[in-house]
């Protein structure tokens, strides 16, 4: 459940971040906090049941943790697609920043559908024009691990 706190926590800050000059960002962060909320509940009550079972079935809830791909959801990975930006909007650079970084944490806790690739190699080429050596850094290193993440569902 930890996973889900460290996501929120960057939900929200990006949800700040974002402030009033970009409504959008910040609402779809309020809409990615409800669904991390409900996630939260899921978690929380499949660990309970996994506590609880003999430990026969053999997955992961047998051991009192669920499976954290089980918790996928576009709509956690659409505040930091959005605060990327779409190449016709300039998003400011420290938001572009906190929404790589965002998206980098989804991918290594495997929260991203693989529905989503499409729109985050959209956002990944639309920020590798950019002039900052550490967002084209951060990008090549999610093209890497999204390349990862996808072979791994094949």
């Amino acid at each position: 459940m930890d996973f889900l706190r460290r996501i929120e926590d960057d939900v929200r800050n990006l949800g700040v971040e974002s402030k009033r000059k970009h409504p959008e960002v910040r609402e779809a962060a309020e809409r990615a906090l409800l669904t991390l909320r409900t996630m939260r509940e899921s978690y929380v009550s499949e660990v309970m049941r996994g506590s609880s079972s003999d430990g026969t079935n053999g997955d992961d809830s047998s051991r009192g943790s669920p499976r954290i791909a089980k918790f996928r959801s576009a709509e956690v990975s659409a505040p930091y697609v959005l605060a990327c930006g779409t190449g016709e909007v300039e998003m400011p650079i420290k938001l572009v920043k906190l929404a790589l970084n965002g998206i980098q944490i989804l991918l290594n806790y495997e929260v991203v559908p693989p529905s989503e690739a499409g729109n985050i190699l959209r956002v990944l080429l639309v920020q590798s024009h950019s002039t900052s050596a550490d967002v084209q850094l951060k990008v090549l290193q999610i093209v890497l691990q999204l390349a990862n993440a996808l072979a791994a569902d094949v």
